[in-house]
């Protein structure tokens, strides 16, 4: 790297919360590690994803995620870079307000986990694989959000609802 206080991070267009394609100009936030302290996890600030390529090499200087895109051909910041991952910026609200962790370290590292289990290694391009319908977890959202019949829908017209309602957090 040219400047200690710069790391590059490279990611996917693909949330690493509700695993839905993040399109360009959506709000998104990077999750990483910390280059200097690999036991620190950080959080950009709320950032457009600016592009449709299945990786993307960003600019972390000084703690801040800036808009320059890095060529990884050949550089060696890229190759050097720890692994990190894209969520929708309304994911992550919802499931940081919504988590009962307190300890902000802790939180952030199992999520990251969380999101980089959907990748089986730093380069690979995201699958884009079909949802799978989850009884517990629509259990739990369709109580949360008083729709207890929700959960008791046949598959495919769940499906169908899902299928319209694309942006929505569950």
């Amino acid at each position: 790297m040219d400047n200690d206080n710069e790391q590059h991070i490279r990611l996917v267009p693909q949330c690493g919360i509700c695993g839905d394609r993040i399109e360009p100009n959506e709000m998104t936030v990077a999750l990483y590690r910390s280059h200097s302290n690999p036991h620190s996890y950080c959080v950009s600030h709320p950032f457009r994803f600016h592009s449709r390529d299945l990786l993307v090499t960003f600019v972390v200087a000084h703690n801040t995620l800036e808009n320059a895109l890095c060529k990884p051909y050949n550089c060696r910041a890229c190759a050097a870079s720890l692994e990190a991952a894209a969520m929708h910026h309304g994911c992550y609200g919802f499931f940081t307000h919504r988590c009962l962790i307190d300890d902000a370290q802790v939180l952030l590292r199992r999520l990251l986990v969380l999101a980089l289990w959907k990748r089986p290694w730093k380069e690979a391009q995201p699958l884009f694989l079909p949802n799978s319908n989850d009884s517990r977890s629509l259990d739990v959202a369709a109580n949360m959000y008083g729709l207890p019949q929700l959960s008791r829908l046949p598959v495919d017209l769940l499906k169908i609802i899902h299928g319209h309602s694309a942006g929505a957090l569950f």
